[in-house]
């Protein structure tokens, strides 16, 4: 019994010294890997420096991609959040993404639709989200028209002032706004959506901001999609 019960504890403690050990690599890995992350985009995006959020796996056993979140050096934790995914495979290696091209271009971006919708009447607002990564040659160099050329799919909101609970007011102003985009090339996803003017005063770049005013004012918001290409 003594000689089972010895058996044991030491099965016990190399267990205990193989788990620590595991964890501690895992850190070691995951350190490297946030700092070359980091590194990729200060060099990528002449010199910007990024704050670091966190980082998480995905995919069987952390095995598949690795995505890091961060925001630029004084920028917004919430409207300014950009992230990088790495991961390997037999054709490419190792390959690395990022979105942070789309806070670049953000304002040349709602600039142009804000043109394009200038001649209707009702005050809005225009926020550009920005979907997913880009293509790695769009780096601090490139400008707006470099990612146009890329046919990309641009996320757009537009937040309109109007009064009253009239949907079907709304709906045909939607659809006027829908008809000034011009897609040339590239595909847009529109959402307009309406508050009343005392909320339109309060939205902000913010989802988080946008939910919350569309709760409070529920009766009165109104939204409307499209596809544009």
């Amino acid at each position: 019994m003594k000689t089972l019960k010895r058996l044991s504890i030491l099965t016990v403690t190399i267990l205990l010294m193989i788990g620590v050990t595991g964890c501690m690599d895992l850190r070691t890995s995951n350190e490297k890997i946030k700092d070359e992350l980091l590194a990729y985009l200060s060099q990528k995006y002449n010199g910007q420096e990024f704050v670091f959020v966190g980082m998480e796996n995905t995919g069987y056993f952390g095995n598949g991609t690795t995505v890091l979140h961060c925001y630029p050096k004084g920028g917004d934790p919430e409207t300014d959040k950009v992230w990088v995914e790495t991961w390997e495979n037999e054709v490419d290696g190792k390959v690395i993404k990022d979105n942070y091209f789309w806070l670049i271009v953000r304002e040349d971006v709602e600039a142009e639709v804000i043109a394009a919708l200038s001649g209707l009447p009702l005050p809005m607002k225009v926020y550009n989200s920005g979907i997913g990564t880009v293509d790695n040659a769009l780096d601090g160099s490139k400008t707006y028209d470099d990612l146009k050329r890329e046919e990309p799919f641009f996320d757009i909101t537009v937040v309109v002032s109007m009064d009253g609970t009239n949907k079907s007011e709304k709906e045909e102003y939607a659809n006027q706004i829908f008809d000034k985009i011009e897609p040339n090339g590239c595909r847009w996803g529109i959402d307009v959506c309406f508050f009343p003017s005392e909320a339109f005063e309060k939205v902000q770049r913010a989802l988080t901001n946008r939910n919350e005013l569309a709760e409070q004012y529920r009766d009165e918001y109104a939204t409307f999609s499209k596809i544009i290409k």
